[in-house]
């Protein structure tokens, strides 16, 4: 588990502190002396805040005396800290002493009165909340539950979608068996009407096979996507996409108030109607689509990154893609700190870097 610099984080309620805080200013209710890098010793540096020059060992007055808070920010470089704006003084550095750390389990999900034999899970959670602005509580976690015994061999194997609490795992809901998930499928949660409710999109468990296909080794030719409301209420689903173990993901495409799906190079609205299909990469390395969506060429639109295909955000292939390479799921960042991130592919067992 990552803590950030600067802050203190609770997990299961042990209290862990940072190794590390390079802070920006000293203070202790109004003053406080400046610190230094070991236990709590007075800094070798100097610095100035308020006008007044920091020294080791003496005090520094560090609050402009202005409130601040939630919805009521510092302006410019100041900080809010103790509900007071402070002034910042980048040779003030402390390090606290390393203390224990003992993590619990806070808790656990293992089973449900509701359809109780859908307990296994295979694929990734997501952490949610359920709408927004979000209500006091915590948010929820949301994934995909198999029966016991189903293993990990086919494309698809039928599953619910639940939804437990984030403060102590309790059941929220699950979702209608009639509409069976495919419990392999990675989740997509997001705003997609732009109304602050929660949509969870997954792929759904078809259940036609071709007759080349008498043991349905491979994906049914039903396979799809289908999308949950923030009550885990049936939305919509669209039929003969190649999902499998793939990842959907929402992203708002056009700028409008509704968001759109993005399940490899095929577009579908807020509401499951298919926009547009790109013909080329899908960012499928043989177990389902993995795409990315992001501004690869920086002209302020939204693209989407295949392995070996980018497209626009109407599913054109960008000017030079695709690039001849084998596809395969993609992450993108940029490493090199220039104009223009990159694309990074796993494709048939090797990494490439575009």
């Amino acid at each position: 588990m990552q803590v950030q610099p600067g802050f203190v984080q609770r997990f299961g309620g042990n209290v862990r502190q940072p190794l590390h805080v390079r802070s920006a200013f000293c203070l202790l209710a109004a003053l406080m002396s400046c610190q230094g890098a070991s236990g709590g010793k007075p800094s070798s540096g100097t610095g100035s805040t308020n006008g007044t020059t920091c020294l080791a060992g003496q005090s520094c007055p560090a609050s402009t005396g202005t409130a601040c808070g939630p919805g009521s920010p510092c302006d410019g470089s100041l900080v809010c800290v103790g509900g007071s704006c402070q002034q910042s003084d980048p040779t003030c550095s402390y390090r606290p002493p390393i203390g224990p750390f003992t993590p619990r389990i806070a808790w656990q999900w293992t089973s449900s009165t509701t359809q109780p034999d859908y307990t296994n899970v295979i694929m990734t959670p997501v952490v949610t909340p359920l709408q927004s602005p979000t209500p006091a509580g915590a948010p929820a976690v949301a994934f995909n539950a198999i029966p016991g015994g189903q293993g990990s061999v086919s494309f698809t194997i039928p599953g619910l979608m639940r939804a437990i609490s984030g403060l102590d795992g309790t059941d929220l809901w699950t979702s209608d068996p009639a509409h069976p998930v495919n419990g392999v499928s990675q989740i997509a949660a997001g705003d997609l009407e732009g109304k602050g409710q929660t949509t969870f999109v997954t792929g759904r468990a078809g259940t036609i096979w071709p007759s080349t296909d008498p043991q349905h080794l491979g994906p049914p030719t039903d396979d799809g996507l289908v999308a949950f409301d923030n009550q885990g209420r049936f939305l919509w689903e669209v039929q003969g996409l190649n999902v499998r173990w793939g990842a959907p993901s929402i992203a708002n495409l056009y700028g409008t108030a509704e968001s759109q799906v993005v399940i490899g190079a095929t577009v579908i609205d807020a509401h499951g109607h298919i926009v547009c299909q790109g013909a080329d990469g899908q960012g499928d390395n043989y177990f389902g689509p993995l795409s990315t969506v992001a501004d690869i060429d920086g002209d302020g639109i939204a693209d989407i990154a295949t392995g070996n295909t980018v497209y626009d955000n109407h599913c054109n292939p960008k000017p030079g893609w695709p690039n001849g390479q084998a596809d395969g799921p993609v992450a993108v960042a940029n490493f090199t700190g220039d104009a223009h991130p990159q694309i990074v592919v796993v494709a048939n067992g090797t990494r490439h870097d575009w």
